[in-house]
C-alpha cells in the first residue's frame, strides 16, 4: 500500500473515531442536560403539588376551627340577657368544655359601643369600644354574619388577640350590641406544630384584605402587619395557586401556595424556601456533572486507547468492557442500579446495585429478561411496555417509566426506570439498550400520605366532608345520566353526644365516634360510602337504593346501635342515633342541596324524640325559635 493511501486510510479511521467520540459526547451531555432539566421540572411539580396539598389540609383544619368558634359564639349570644353574673357562668361552662381545643375570652359591647361584659376583670370605668373595627362593621351592616378582625392589642387584657364577632339584635330586630370571642393568634399554630416543617418554611393565615392573623414559626414577627400585591388578595384570583416572591415579613425568597376559605374571607398560605426546595436538584446536577465528566474522561480514554491499540482487537474489547464497568460503577455511586439489555439474544446484565436495591445477592439473579419482567407489578406492566414501544419507535428520545417491582422480602418498591437504545441494526431495529433503576418509594409514600391527609377524617378513618361531597356529586351525575337509576343518602347524628362528653370525658366521646364509624362501615356494601361530616354527624351514600330500602337499612342501623353499647374501659355507654333519609332527585343542582334535605329529615327525627328514622317527605322546616336537637 502506498504511503499516501496509508495516510488516507489512517486519516479516515481517525476521522471516524473522532466522529464516534464526538457523537457519544454530544449524546452523553445532551442526555445529562435533558435529564437534569427534567429532574428540575419534576422537582418543581412535586413541590408545587406538596405545597398545594399542605395548603388544602391546613385550610380544612382552619375552616373546621372557625366553625367551632362560630358555633360557640352563636351559643353564647343566645345566652346573653343582660345579666352579667348568669352570663359569666355560661361563659365559664363553655370555656371548661372546650379547654382542650380552644382557649378564649368573651366580651359584650352594647349598642352605644360601651363594654357591657368581659370574662376578664371588669374595668373600673366605662370602656368605649365604639372605634373598634368589628363594632363599626356590625353597626353598619344589617345582616347576621360572622366577622373576623385583624389582630388587636386588647384594652382590657393587654394581649394580642383575634376578635370573632356577631351582632346582637333585640326582639324587634334592632341592633343592640356585639358579642366578641377573643382567641390568641397562637391558637391557629397548634395544628402547624404537628407537621415537621423545614428550617425556613412558613404557614400563615391571612385576611382577604391582607392582614396577617397568624404565622408559624415566629408569630410575633407578623403581628400587626399587612401584605400587599400578593396574587391571592385579588378578588378575581382563583381559589388556589402557586407563586414565588420575596417575603414581606422576613425577606426570604420562597415558593408559596395558597388556598382560599371563601366562607370566612380567609386565605391559608404555605411557603418553602426556594434554596431548600431546589437543593435536591442542585445535588443531583452536581452528581450528574461529576458523573458526566468522569464518563467523558473515560470515553476520551477509550478513544485514545482504541486508536493506540487498533491492531490488538482482543485487547481493545477487554479494555472497553473494563471501562463499561467503570461507567456502571459511576452511575451506581450516585445511588442507581444499572442494566444492559442485549436485545438480539434477549439477555440482560444487571449490576450489583440493581440486585442489592431489591434485596438480592449477586448470585441470586441471572441474566434472563424474565428476571425483571416477573417482578414488575401486573397492574403496571402495560404502561411499561407502552413506554418501551414509544422509545423503540422513535416517538420518545428516552424511555422513562415509574412502576412497582417486587423485592426479595415480598414488599413492592416504586422504581423510576430510565434507558436509551444505543445500538440498532441496518433496518433500525434496536439491538442494545442500557438504563438505570432509581428507588423512589419514599417520594411515593409522601404523595400517598398527603392524599390521605386531604381526604380522610383523622379520628375515624372515614371519608371527610370534602371527599364525601365529591363522591356524592359523582353519584348525582350518574343518576341523572342513566334512566331508572336511583340512589339514597342518609344523615345520622348520635343522640345526646354532648352528654357523653360531659359525663365521661372526651376520650369516651372519641370511643363513641369510633364505635359508630365501625358499625356503619360494617353495615354497608362495598359500593356504598360512609363519611364523617363533622362532630357527631355521619353520612351514608347508597347507590342503586330506593327510599324504602334505604329506610329499612337505617332502621337496622338504629337497632344495631341499641343492641351494641360502647364499652369504654369498665363503663358501658348506651347509644342511640337519629337518621334522616332522602333520595337523589333529577332537579338537584349540587350535593349540598341533597344533604340539606337529609338534614331536614334528621332534624325532624330529633324533634320527634330521637332514636328513629325519618325520610325527607315527612321533614318540616325548623322555626327560628325551635330548641337545638343536635345535642
Amino acid at each position: 500500500m502506498a504511503r499516501g493511501s496509508t495516510n488516507a486510510w489512517r486519516d479516515a479511521r481517525l476521522l471516524k473515531l473522532y466522529g464516534v467520540m464526538g457523537t457519544l459526547l454530544v449524546l452523553l451531555w445532551g442526555g445529562i442536560f435533558l435529564d437534569v432539566e427534567r429532574a428540575r421540572g419534576e422537582l418543581l411539580s412535586r413541590n408545587h403539588d406538596d405545597l398545594k396539598n399542605l395548603a388544602l389540609a391546613f385550610a380544612m383544619q382552619i375552616e373546621s376551627s372557625v366553625k367551632t368558634i362560630d358555633v360557640t359564639l352563636i351559643d353564647l349570644r343566645d345566652q346573653w340577657e343582660g345579666d352579667g353574673e348568669r352570663f359569666a357562668k355560661a361563659v365559664r361552662q363553655r370555656q371548661e368544655y372546650l379547654k382542650r381545643e380552644l382557649a378564649f375570652q368573651v366580651a359584650v359591647i352594647d349598642a352605644s359601643g360601651t363594654l357591657a361584659f368581659s370574662s376578664l376583670e371588669q374595668p373600673a370605668k366605662p370602656l368605649d369600644l365604639s372605634d373598634r373595627e368589628h363594632f363599626k362593621v356590625h353597626r353598619q351592616r344589617s345582616v347576621d354574619e360572622l366577622f373576623i378582625s385583624k389582630p388587636l392589642l386588647g384594652r382590657v387584657s393587654n394581649r394580642w388577640s383575634i376578635q370573632f364577632t356577631r351582632p346582637i339584635y333585640d326582639s324587634h330586630g334592632t341592633f343592640s350590641g356585639v358579642v366578641v370571642l377573643s382567641v390568641s393568634p397562637e391558637y391557629f399554630s397548634r395544628f402547624y406544630r404537628s407537621i415537621q416543617l423545614s428550617g425556613d418554611s412558613i404557614i400563615s393565615v391571612v385576611r382577604q384584605e391582607g392582614e396577617i392573623l397568624s404565622r408559624y414559626p415566629n408569630p410575633e414577627s407578623a403581628l400587626g402587619k399587612s401584605l400587599t400585591d400578593a396574587p391571592y388578595l385579588s378578588a378575581l384570583s382563583p381559589d388556589s395557586g402557586v407563586f414565588e416572591r420575596q417575603s414581606q415579613v422576613d425577606g426570604f425568597n420562597r415558593m408559596y401556595a395558597w388556598r382560599k376559605i371563601e366562607s370566612h374571607n380567609l386565605v391559608v398560605v404555605v411557603g418553602h424556601a426556594v434554596w431548600e426546595m431546589m437543593r435536591p436538584y442542585q445535588d443531583q446536577r452536581s452528581r450528574a456533572m461529576l458523573a458526566g465528566g468522569g464518563i467523558s474522561a473515560l470515553l476520551l480514554l477509550v478513544g485514545y486507547l482504541s486508536f493506540r491499540s487498533n491492531k490488538q482487537r482482543l485487547a481493545e474489547e477487554v479494555l472497553l468492557a473494563e471501562n463499561e464497568e467503570r461507567w456502571r460503577l459511576a452511575l451506581e455511586a450516585a445511588g442507581d442500579g444499572v442494566w444492559d439489555w442485549d436485545m438480539a439474544h434477549n439477555r440482560v446484565l444487571f449490576s450489583r446495585g440493581w440486585k442489592t436495591m431489591l434485596g438480592y445477592s449477586e448470585a441470586e439473579i441471572g441474566s434472563e429478561l424474565d428476571e425483571w419482567k416477573k417482578r414488575v407489578h401486573p397492574d403496571d406492566m402495560s404502561s411499561v411496555l407502552d413506554d418501551l414501544e414509544r422509545h423503540f419507535a422513535g416517538e420518545a428520545p428516552f424511555y422513562t417509566n415509574e412502576h412497582r417491582v417486587l423485592s426479595k422480602d415480598g414488599s413492592w418498591k416504586w422504581i423510576l426506570d430510565r434507558g436509551m437504545v444505543i445500538e440498532r441494526d441496518a433496518d433500525g431495529r434496536p439491538l442494545r439498550m442500557v438504563g438505570t433503576h432509581t428507588d423512589i418509594s419514599a417520594r411515593k409514600q409522601m404523595e400517598d400520605m398527603l392524599t390521605k391527609l386531604a381526604t380522610t377524617d383523622g379520628l375515624t378513618g372515614l371519608d371527610n366532608r370534602r371527599c364525601f361531597l365529591e363522591k356524592l356529586d359523582s353519584e348525582m351525575v350518574r343518576v341523572k345520566r342513566y334512566a331508572h337509576s336511583q340512589a339514597s343518602v342518609l344523615m345520622a347524628d348520635i343522640d345526646f353526644f354532648k352528654r357523653v362528653n360531659d359525663t365521661h370525658g372526651h376520650a369516651a366521646g372519641d370511643a363513641a365516634l369510633l364505635h359508630v364509624a365501625k358499625l356503619l362501615r360494617g353495615a354497608v356494601r362495598q359500593s356504598d360510602t360512609v363519611g364523617r361530616l363533622g362532630g357527631e354527624e355521619f353520612a351514608v351514600l347508597l347507590p342503586e337504593t330506593s327510599m324504602g330500602n334505604a329506610e329499612q337499612f337505617a332502621q337496622r342501623v338504629c337497632a344495631m346501635l341499641r343492641e351494641t353499647p360502647v364499652q369504654f374501659g369498665e363503663i358501658v355507654i348506651p347509644l342511640t342515633i337519629s337518621i334522616g333519609v332522602t333520595t337523589i332527585a333529577e332537579v338537584d343542582q349540587g350535593p349540598e342541596q341533597i344533604l340539606n334535605r337529609a338534614d331536614l329529615a334528621l332534624y325532624e327525627a330529633k324533634r320527634r324524640g330521637r332514636d328513629r328514622v325519618v325520610s325527607n317527605h315527612d321533614a318540616v322546616q325548623p322555626s327560628s325559635n325551635t330548641a337545638d336537637f343536635s345535642i
